[in-house]
């Protein structure tokens, strides 16, 4: 396992496997905070470099936290596929990457992986994946969710909204969502539609009334399939 790479003149080193991933994260002040964060963008390129080339073995021999500390890594270790693992053991994390990234491969060939992959190996892989990467190998997946409505499915835009207050004020919570709202089932104001100081419509408790507060656009309404008896408006779709 080789934990350390020339950049530019310079050779860059790490302790180990956890600092390497540490690294080669995007840059987050929480991680500077915490002091694992990389010193600059060169370290952070190095890191990743170092990152792709670490074999899946490399990362299941050493996890973030070890096996005999933490009931979270012997579940997870416990519970890898060790046939689909076998399979894979010595690719190296760049060639995980281009496997997801692979047109040949669909939804059911990664979640067929996913079963011999531990959390380290999945970290690692995101952190030498563009955003366009991640999207496109997520797009391959198809995840749905039904509470009021159902979203996730193909061909429709779906999303979301999970609104919050920095105090957990009950009547905060439901303006919280209202300007960056859906449509479907939100409950709260509809923006723009007030002056300036004004409380905005709706900002009170969540109403018992189960209807938006505001009517949505008609291509956001919940649709047919959206309901237990099958009633309502066909929904828009992309």
């Amino acid at each position: 396992m080789i934990l350390k790479t020339s950049l530019h003149g310079h050779v860059y080193t790490f302790r180990s496997v956890k600092d390497v991933l540490a690294k080669a994260n995007e840059e987050k002040s929480g991680d500077r905070l915490a002091g694992i964060a990389a010193e600059n963008a060169e370290e952070r390129v190095a890191a990743k470099v170092v990152t792709a080339n670490l074999l899946l073995s490399d990362l299941r021999e050493n996890p973030a936290v070890p096996y005999e500390e933490d009931e979270v890594t012997r579940i997870i270790q416990d519970d890898v596929n060790e046939k689909i693992y076998s399979e894979i053991r010595n690719w190296t994390v760049s060639e995980l990457r281009e496997w997801l990234l692979d047109e040949k491969h669909t939804g059911a060939d990664i979640r067929r992986i996913s079963r011999g992959l531990t959390a380290e190996m999945i970290a690692a892989v995101t952190k030498i994946m563009s955003n366009l990467d991640l999207i496109y190998a997520a797009k391959k997946l198809r995840v749905t969710a039904t509470c009021n409505t159902t979203i996730g499915e193909e061909g429709t835009l779906s999303c979301r909204l999970q609104p919050n207050h920095p105090t957990d004020d009950p009547d905060g919570i439901p303006a919280g969502g209202a300007h960056l709202r859906g449509g479907g089932r939100g409950a709260g104001p509809q923006p723009g539609g007030r002056q300036r100081g004004e409380r905005p419509a709706g900002a009170g408790p969540v109403p018992r009334d189960p209807h938006p507060v505001g009517d949505p656009h008609p291509d956001l309404r919940p649709g047919p399939r959206d309901h237990p008896d099958g009633r309502g408006e066909a929904r828009g779709s992309l």
